[in-house]
C-alpha cells in the first residue's frame, strides 16, 4: 500500500478526511457539510446547557424545507423536553449578513495587517527558540569535547564529565522536540498572491454567496472558513446569537423571536375592540357585511364569514347580540307569552302586526322581546289564542 502521508496531492484529502473525522464518537465536532438548507449545521452550541444542538427540518404550506435547531441530547437521554428549540432561517439569514458584511476591503485589509504583525512575531519567537537549541548544542559539544580529553584513568572526573555530557544532550534533544513542536504549530505567513486573492475575496464571495447555482453544502464549508461556532439562547422576545470567528473575535448578534403560527395568524386586537363595538348592535350577518366593507380581515388574512366571525366571538368571549339583549333584560317569546297568558303563537303575531315590539337577534328570524309590555286588545272578530 502506498505511503498517502507522503506527497502534496494527498494532502487537502487528509485535511477533509480529519475534519470529518470528528463527528464520530462522544467528542463530535461539526462533521460534514451536507446537503440541507440548514447552514449552521454542526456548529451551533445551546447557551443553556454548552451541548451541541441538533438540526430537523419541516416543511412549510407552499413546500419550502426549513431547519429548525434544537438541543436534545440531554431530553432523549431523561425523556424530558428539548433544553431549546427554535426556527433557524432567520438566524442562519442573520449569521449570514454580518459575515458577509464583515468581509469589506477595509476590514480584510485589517485582518491582513494583523495577520502580517503575527508572522512577525512567530517569527521572532522561531528566530528565539533557535537560538535557545543552538546555545544547547554548543554546550553538548563541550561537554563532549571535556569528556573527551580527560585521562581515562580518572576515572571520576571521567563520569562526572560523562554525567554532564549526557545531561547536555538531554537538553539539547528537550530544545530541539520543543522547536519542531512549535514550528508544526506555526501556521505560514500569507503569500503575495494568496494576499490578493483574500483581497478579492471581498468583492467575489457576496455574489458567489448569492448566486443561485452556488449549492448549499459549498455555502456551509465557506462558513466553516470563518466561524468556528454559535452559541444560541432564547428568551422570551429574542434570540441572542454569539459568534466566534476564526481568528478568535466574538461577536454578539440579536434577532426578534420568530413568532409562532397562532401569533402570526392571531386578528389584531384592534380588530378585536372594532369586532365588539360592531357585533354589540348587530347581528352576526350584518356584521359581516359591515366589517368586510370596511377591509378588516381576520389572523389568515381573509373576509369574514358568519361562521368564522362567530368562532372567533367565542374564542375571545365577545358577547353575541342575542346575549347582550338577554343580559339587558329581554325577553324570549315563550316566557312573553307566559307572562302575557298568552300561545307564543300570539307573540309571533302580535309582532307581525307591530302590537309588540321586538328585535331579531339571529337569521333564523329568532326575537327578543322588550319586558313590560301589554297584551294589545284583540280587535272584533279576532280570538286570542291562549294557552291550553
Amino acid at each position: 500500500m502506498p505511503d498517502i502521508s507522503a506527497g502534496n496531492s494527498t494532502r487537502p484529502t487528509q485535511a477533509q478526511l480529519a475534519a470529518n473525522a470528528p463527528a464520530r464518537g462522544d467528542d463530535r465536532r461539526a462533521g460534514p457539510p451536507r446537503e440541507g438548507p440548514a447552514l449552521l449545521q454542526g456548529l451551533l452550541v445551546c447557551g443553556k446547557c454548552g451541548q451541541l444542538m441538533t438540526v430537523n427540518y419541516h416543511r412549510r404550506c407552499n413546500g419550502t424545507l426549513v431547519p429548525d435547531y434544537s438541543c436534545q441530547l440531554e431530553g432523549i437521554a431523561t425523556g424530558t423536553a428539548p433544553c431549546q428549540n427554535m426556527a433557524g432561517a432567520g438566524i442562519d439569514a442573520a449569521v449570514a449578513d454580518f459575515v458577509l458584511d464583515a468581509l469589506t476591503p477595509l476590514a480584510i485589509q485589517a485582518a491582513i495587517t494583523v495577520s502580517c504583525e503575527l508572522a512577525d512575531r512567530a517569527a521572532d519567537a522561531d528566530r528565539i527558540r533557535a537560538t535557545h537549541v543552538e546555545r544547547a548544542r554548543h554546550a553538548a559539544d563541550a561537554a563532549r569535547r571535556r569528556y573527551l580529553a580527560v585521562d581515562p584513568g580518572n576515572r571520576l572526573v571521567a563520569d562526572a564529565l560523562e554525567a554532564d555530557w549526557n545531561q547536555r544532550l538531554r537538553d539539547l534533544n528537550d530544545a530541539q522536540d520543543d522547536y519542531d513542536r512549535a514550528r508544526r504549530g506555526t501556521s505560514p505567513g500569507l503569500s503575495d498572491a494568496q494576499t490578493e486573492r483574500i483581497r478579492a475575496l471581498a468583492s467575489d464571495l457576496p455574489a458567489l454567496w448569492r448566486d443561485p447555482a452556488t449549492p448549499m453544502r459549498e455555502r456551509k464549508r465557506l462558513i466553516r472558513l470563518l466561524v468556528t461556532d454559535v452559541t444560541l439562547l432564547k428568551t422570551s422576545e429574542h434570540i441572542n446569537i454569539a459568534l466566534r470567528l476564526t481568528g478568535g473575535q466574538e461577536h454578539s448578534l440579536s434577532i426578534p423571536r420568530p413568532r409562532t403560527a397562532w401569533e402570526q395568524h392571531t386578528t389584531p386586537p384592534e380588530t378585536i375592540a372594532i369586532i365588539g363595538e360592531v357585533v354589540a348592535d348587530h347581528l352576526l350577518d350584518e356584521a359581516v357585511a359591515i366589517l368586510n366593507g370596511r377591509g378588516l380581515t381576520g389572523g389568515w388574512g381573509k373576509p369574514f364569514t358568519i361562521n368564522s366571525l362567530r368562532h372567533l366571538c367565542r374564542a375571545r368571549n365577545i358577547p353575541a347580540l342575542r346575549d347582550r339583549l338577554r343580559a339587558d333584560g329581554m325577553l324570549t317569546r315563550e316566557e312573553l307569552a307566559q307572562q302575557l297568558g298568552v300561545h307564543r303563537a300570539t307573540i309571533s303575531q302580535w309582532r307581525r302586526e307591530g302590537l309588540i315590539t321586538g328585535r331579531r337577534v339571529d337569521g333564523r328570524g329568532e326575537y327578543l322581546f322588550h319586558p313590560d309590555q301589554q297584551a294589545p286588545d284583540a280587535p272584533r272578530g279576532r280570538k286570542t289564542v291562549r294557552p291550553a
